[in-house]
């Protein structure tokens, strides 16, 4: 009979010692279902911020390829603008340069020391004929 209490006790006191653990395995549970559920809504919003990001990327991508096509328009309208600055200089140098020696062979002689000495010949016709 005492080992029979004894046992008994001893199998209750087990039970109590299962019943604790079932308890806090049950709270464990418990605690990691939440975890999953915070970790299921965070997985959400993160989807949906990854949906949202890669709409802004395709948006940016198609704004930076009409930039780039506006950049290369510029370009090329820089490029004409400057081909045809450089083409009015030169028109305009040989101009001057024509004039410059239509002036001289006119007006102007040079003497051997490279200094100008006016036509008084071509100045003296002009003057008789006015």
């Amino acid at each position: 009979l005492i080992d029979a209490e004894s046992n008994m006790a001893r199998s209750n006191a087990d039970f109590e010692e299962a019943k604790n653990k079932i308890r806090e395995m049950s709270l464990t549970v418990q605690k990691k279902d939440q975890q999953l559920a915070t970790l299921r809504v965070t997985k959400g919003k993160l989807h949906e911020k990854a949906e949202s990001q890669r709409a802004e990327i395709k948006k940016l991508q198609t704004h930076l390829q009409s930039c780039q096509g506006e950049i290369a328009k510029i370009c090329e309208r820089v490029e004409t603008l400057a081909n045809e600055k450089e083409r009015i200089r030169r028109e305009a140098e040989g101009k001057t340069s024509e004039y410059e020696r239509k002036l001289r062979e006119k007006f102007l002689e040079f003497d051997q020391h490279g200094k100008v000495q006016v036509k008084l010949k071509s100045f003296e016709k002009k003057n008789k004929e006015q």
